[in-house]
């Protein structure tokens, strides 16, 4: 992302729940209160937001937006809403396990935490992203008088930053405590390197018991883009200075996340996402799925320490030592012997 500049695409993804949240149908894939704090962003940074949402709400003009979709990107802004939706369903089964803290990596402009940390006060919640981003969100909840002591805010721009270094500026923040980690719409973002030091991070020594959620970008041809890749999308990518960086083949990711200390235990896909959410009467009238493709890991566990090889408690003389078998001999230099009484 540019310098100084919010992130285009958190700016794209909040303007598209907002868009949604006017459709009957389509609104009842929006998390609870979702709707409200991205309209919040929309006006703190749209200038002409009266006059943004009164035309998101003009059929011709909603006619129009769906059009252009369908010649650009078909299906990617109800993908955006369908992956919310999916991560939502992993925090709220993460926080019914009892993980004490959640993290989200460039958190953006969704409203998860927002949401979840009143609901669970007793919960760390810890956003991470660009100052840019950041300060127009964080400035927007708290103008609203909104923002609990259980919700964190770290400015970090993670290009030059990495995470384990982030994360010690949270002084409430526990390295050991079972953690759900969230990434999404993030990775693709970052050259390999990054991705590998993020994955070690949430996987080091100590964290056996926390797990990540994130997105990625699924790579064919040789390229890392979408299914339908066109010309102009790659365009606007590189215009917006947010070009995709980082994406691996789905078949190969869970050997890739092992490699990094996490166990990859779910792959979700945008048609997947598309039968598990979406009602049918709402599917005849969306274009085909698009989007980035859903992963979600936990830590690997560390190895159990083998056998100590050692006598048995009422062997007390010396051992002998052969291979995995200890020969224990109670007569050799063992004092007196216990005596079954």
């Amino acid at each position: 992302m540019k310098p100084n500049r919010p992130s285009q695409t958190a700016l794209l993804i909040a303007r598209t729940t907002l868009f949604w949240s006017f459709d009957a149908e389509a609104a009842t894939l929006i998390p609870p209160g979702a709707a409200e704090v991205t309209r919040w962003i929309i006006e703190a940074t749209d200038p002409n937001a009266a006059v943004t949402i009164a035309r998101m709400q003009r059929p011709i003009v909603r006619a129009a937006s769906r059009l252009i979709e369908r010649i650009l990107l078909p299906g990617i802004t109800i993908h955006y809403l369908l992956r919310k939706k999916y991560i939502a369903e992993v925090a709220a089964e993460a926080l019914a396990r009892g993980v004490r803290q959640v993290a989200v990596i460039a958190a953006g402009f969704d409203s998860l935490t927002y949401q979840l940390h009143r609901q669970f006060p007793e919960v760390l919640f810890v956003e991470i992203d660009h100052p840019a981003t950041q300060s127009v969100k964080r400035a927007v909840l708290e103008s609203r008088g909104s923002v609990g002591p259980n919700l964190g805010f770290l400015a970090v721009d993670l290009s030059a930053t990495p995470l384990a270094e982030a994360m010690k500026a949270e002084p409430r923040w526990n390295p050991s405590a079972p953690t759900l980690w969230i990434a999404e719409g993030l990775l693709m973002y970052l050259d390999e390197s990054d991705v590998v030091s993020i994955m070690k991070t949430i996987s080091a020594p100590g964290n056996s018991a926390s797990e990540l959620v994130f997105t990625f970008m699924c790579t064919r041809g040789g390229h890392v883009a979408f299914r339908r890749r066109g010309w102009l999308i790659s365009r606007l990518l590189r215009w917006s200075g947010e070009p995709f960086r980082w994406g691996i083949a789905a078949d190969a990711l869970p050997a890739f996340t092992e490699a990094c200390g996490l166990r990859t235990v779910e792959i979700v896909e945008p048609g997947e996402l598309r039968r598990r959410y979406v009602p049918a009467s709402l599917e005849a009238h969306l274009p085909p799925a698009d989007g980035d493709t859903l992963c979600r890991a936990r830590v690997v566990p560390p190895s159990p320490k083998p056998p100590e090889k050692r006598a048995l408690g009422f062997m007390a003389g010396k051992m002998d030592v052969r291979g995995d078998i200890v020969h224990a001999s109670p007569w050799l230099e063992s004092g007196e012997p216990k005596r079954s009484e």
